[in-house]
């Protein structure tokens, strides 16, 4: 009996060893993909990653409580329902642009409590199983809820943002001919004759007058 408890000590401290592993790598990505460019096949591949290691992340937690379970480390099991309800709530909100992100760690991390304590038996393990169902299928609910007002706060700031670019351009450009207006030439005129200051150039001004230019606009 000792000689196994000291196997199941040896076994948490190695599970222990896995998941400071997986947060320093993680970590690592992280910094070597923001130091990158942004392009779309990175972000791609990025996001397909996110979902395979926060599945390993549910998974690695729930053998570690388990395994301090097994090692008698007594209410291990309602700490692991504790923090995992803890981190599904915050994965809902961290991670709520990518569809389905949240939902993929939630199963991985509530599903195996709910089949340990299932198996647990009696009628206190089923209430605990059937409570953690409902919290799984609330969660992802939730999960969905939050994708869906995400994205739709995202297409808003970008139709928000495009409307106001096109309302800068028109506050700059001439509808008709597509030049810039009076404005806008003051506006840069003024950046280039600072800038001419500055360095000591010179700077140069044409005007060009056209006869009977109001007959050429009439017809044209």
């Amino acid at each position: 009996w000792v000689g196994s408890t000291e196997r199941a000590w040896r076994s948490n401290l190695l599970l222990t060893g896995v998941l400071i592993t997986y947060m320093i790598s993680g970590l690592l990505l992280a910094r070597r993909y923001n130091a990158g460019p942004f392009t779309h096949e990175r972000a791609v591949r990025w996001s397909r990653g996110l979902y395979l290691s926060m599945a390993l992340l549910g998974l690695i937690y729930n053998l570690l409580f388990m395994n301090l379970a097994r090692c008698g480390v007594a209410h291990a099991m309602d700490y692991a329902v504790l923090v995992l309800a803890l981190f599904c709530s915050g994965g809902a909100a961290a991670y709520q642009y990518l569809r389905g992100l949240a939902e993929v760690f939630i199963a991985f991390a509530i599903v195996p409590q709910i089949v340990y304590h299932a198996l647990m038996g009696g009628r206190s393990g089923l209430a605990i199983a059937f409570v953690l169902f409902v919290f799984v299928v609330f969660m992802s609910e939730t999960s969905r809820s939050l994708h869906r007002d995400a994205i739709e706060r995202m297409k808003l700031m970008r139709e928000l943002r495009a409307a106001k670019l096109e309302a800068e351009r028109l506050a700059r450009h001439d509808e008709l001919t597509g030049l810039l207006n009076r404005r806008a030439l003051f506006e840069q005129g003024e950046r280039m004759l600072a800038a001419a200051r500055r360095h000591v150039r010179p700077l140069s001004v044409v005007l060009l007058d056209i006869d009977y230019f109001k007959s050429i606009n009439d017809v044209y």
